[in-house]
């Protein structure tokens, strides 16, 4: 058996912390579903000084944060996206609902504030104890302390579906409880759904269902990891939910912060099934127990894609207060800039390939970059003059 979950270790842990064992995203555990146990997480306030061990102990982990003054550190991720344009404007994303069905996040990390939490594992575990995978998604999309995610004005709603390792849970059909999840989500009234998860030896039953039920009645956005399994073989590399049409399915590339230059993943899945690709490369974010880490995986470019769906989805209803789920699916695959496809690799139409789909999602029309990889990021001519 092999884990659900989308990522792999890149850097070091903050001290303190137990090691990372690297996963793969294929396999699933099937084990007979009780009631889920919803919980509402009471507010708190986040600290603000970053615990900076990972900088410290990891030179190549640092290059990829950027020091943010009083907002706190960003990371590469969500610098590559533009973010910041938006949170100038006072748009953080707030109001957004965004649910993570995952492996479970931490409410207890200092940058993270969750809303509300749903536990279909039931298995005892403490939200530290619940492994990094949903955390760091979490921090990804929606940070606001030391470290400040894409969009940190968000709202976190945590439903945990896979046990620490990225299996499923000991009861049930694993895929009818996921897919139970996302209904429930879509019930909940979320407005967004981040699944960094996949199954590539078959299509779950149930599913498909649960994906149109949320898309189509329920006018959520469902934003998917398109999976970790390419090789250099140009063959296209099955995953679901990654191959509905209803879905957002995100590839990674590799940002360079050295030139701006947008880099292929060597393990971001192809297919015309991809819509648009993030950053899911060397991606530093929160874990249990107020740690951090850095990832790689598609399941890392997932969540930033989520974020910045926020960011657009509220500033559309500043203008119109019903956005429905088609027009953000739109504007966010508006919000790209075109990446060249290596040689061999499938175009559908005219901006669209089959490893990154339309494109990188930000606000840049180029994407900034930093010296040598270290000190001060430049941005793109057009924003010589805007606020650091």
């Amino acid at each position: 058996l092999q884990p659900l979950i989308m990522s792999f270790l890149y850097g070091l842990r903050t001290p303190g912390l137990s090691a990372f064992r690297a996963v793969s995203t294929r396999g699933l555990k099937r084990l007979a579903q009780t009631r889920p146990v919803t919980e509402i997480i009471t507010p708190k306030v986040a600290k603000s000084a970053f615990a900076g061990a990972a900088r410290a102990s990891n030179q190549s982990a640092a290059t990829k944060l950027v020091e943010r003054g009083s907002a706190g550190w960003v990371n590469t991720t969500t610098w590559a996206t533009g973010a910041q344009m938006h949170w100038e404007q006072g748009n953080t994303g707030q109001g957004v609902k965004i649910a993570v069905l995952d492996t479970g996040v931490d409410h207890t990390h200092p940058d993270l504030t969750v809303v509300e939490r749903t536990d279909y594992v039931q298995d005892g575990l403490t939200s530290t104890q619940f492994g990094d995978h949903g955390t760091h998604v979490a921090g990804i999309i929606a940070a606001n302390g030391a470290l400040r995610g894409i969009a940190p004005g968000a709202e976190l709603y945590d439903y945990r579906v896979l046990t620490p390792e990225g299996f499923g849970p000991s009861h049930g059909d694993t895929w009818e409880i996921i897919s139970q999840a996302v209904r429930d989500a879509a019930d909940r009234g979320v407005d967004i759904i981040n699944m960094s998860l996949g199954e590539t030896r078959f299509e779950p039953a149930s599913l498909h269902g649960a994906i149109k039920y949320a898309v189509e009645e329920k006018n959520v956005l469902v934003v998917v990891a398109s999976g970790n399994e390419r090789d250099d073989k140009l063959r296209v590399n099955k995953s679901w939910p990654a191959f509905y049409d209803e879905v957002v399915t995100v590839g990674a590339v590799e940002v360079n912060p050295s030139n701006g230059n947008v880099d292929a993943a060597y393990f971001s899945n192809a297919s015309r099934h991809v819509d648009v690709c993030a950053d899911g490369f060397e991606v530093t974010s929160t874990v249990p127990n107020g740690g951090y880490l850095t990832l790689n995986g598609t399941s890392m470019a997932c969540p930033a894609v989520a974020g910045y769906a926020a960011l657009l989805l509220r500033k559309a209803r500043s203008f119109h207060p019903h956005v429905s789920e088609e027009e953000l699916y739109t504007m966010l695959k508006s919000s790209t800039i075109d990446i060249p496809a290596p040689p061999g690799f499938p175009s559908e139409d005219l901006g669209h390939d089959w490893l990154f789909g339309a494109g990188f999602v930000t606000a840049y029309p180029a994407l900034p970059h930093r010296a040598a990889g270290h000190g001060p990021w430049e941005l793109p001519h057009f924003l010589d003059g805007a606020p650091e």
